[in-house]
């Protein structure tokens, strides 16, 4: 009788251990995949800045649009306290705050305003990476872009999303940049 208590014990302590070892793995790896993102986040800034420094009007229209975009999203990484997901009501299932409407209109206003200034080669991948709509295959089948995306998300797993909508918004503001030098070049070596 005791050699199956003790069994059991083992048993119960063996899983436990092993629960709270890929709870240390998860965390260890979203570390370091954080950290990394934050290090792409700061060379695309500083690259940014070098291309920036452009007299074309549309360029200074894009980099100041995707600038502010880029400090609203750090706000909402700031209004992210303890375990509450600033963009649902607490408590509430089906309810989004006023925050994540906020970050639905704001990230549409912004795309579309983002598609009138780049060319067509540059809107699709913009759409692939920013577009907020909800996903509908027909009018009883879709997904809900900020419940897929957000709900049920931690503070610290709701940073790192944002985190990766910010490293992906710095590399169009690169890649737009880009293109424009290389137009720029290309036009002055014709000349």
């Amino acid at each position: 009788m005791t050699i199956k208590r003790f069994l059991i014990v083992i048993i119960i302590t063996i899983l436990s251990c092993e629960s709270e070892k890929t709870d240390i793995i998860f965390q260890d790896v979203s570390y370091y995949i954080q950290k990394d993102y934050q290090k792409d986040i700061e060379i695309l800034k500083k690259i940014n800045i070098y291309l920036s420094q452009t007299t074309s009007n549309d360029i200074s229209e894009v980099n100041s649009l995707i600038n502010e975009y880029f400090n609203y999203i750090e706000s909402l990484q700031e209004n992210c306290l303890g375990e509450k997901n600033p963009f649902f009501e607490p408590g509430r299932r089906s309810d989004v705050s006023k925050k994540g409407k906020e970050f639905l209109q704001e990230s549409s206003l912004f795309l579309k305003r983002l598609n009138s200034l780049t060319n067509n080669g540059i809107k699709e991948r913009v759409d692939l990476l920013f577009n907020v709509d909800d996903i509908k295959y027909d009018d009883e089948w879709f997904i809900v872009y900020i419940d897929f995306y957000f709900r049920g998300v931690d503070c610290e797993d709701f940073k790192l999303l944002l985190d990766y909508r910010k490293r992906d918004l710095l590399i169009i503001q690169n890649q737009i940049l880009y293109d424009n030098h290389i137009r720029n070049m290309s036009f002055k070596q014709e000349n």
